[in-house]
Order: C-alpha cells, then structure tokens, then sequence
C-alpha cells in the first residue's frame, strides 16, 4: 500500500513599515516606499 500525502499552501509576504508616532513625511523620508499604504512584497 502506498498514501501519498500532498499539502499545498500561499504566502503573502506584503508588508509595510511605519512609525504610528511619525508624521507621514517622517515616515516616508525613513522607510521610503517600504512605507506604502498599500504595502509592498519581495
């Protein structure tokens, strides 16, 4: 008898880097466009 066993999975890496204290100029001038709204991915 053989089984086979097969598990399939998705990873989304986006993310985002911000300093809630920060003014949002602050944080763009830090983190640059690691500091999308809309996050960014690798």
């Amino acid at each position: 008898m053989k089984i086979t066993v097969y598990r399939k999975a998705h990873f989304n890496a986006a993310h985002r880097l911000h300093e809630p204290s920060l003014t949002d100029q602050d944080n763009e001038a830090i983190f640059g466009k690691c500091n999308n709204p809309y996050y960014h991915g690798h």
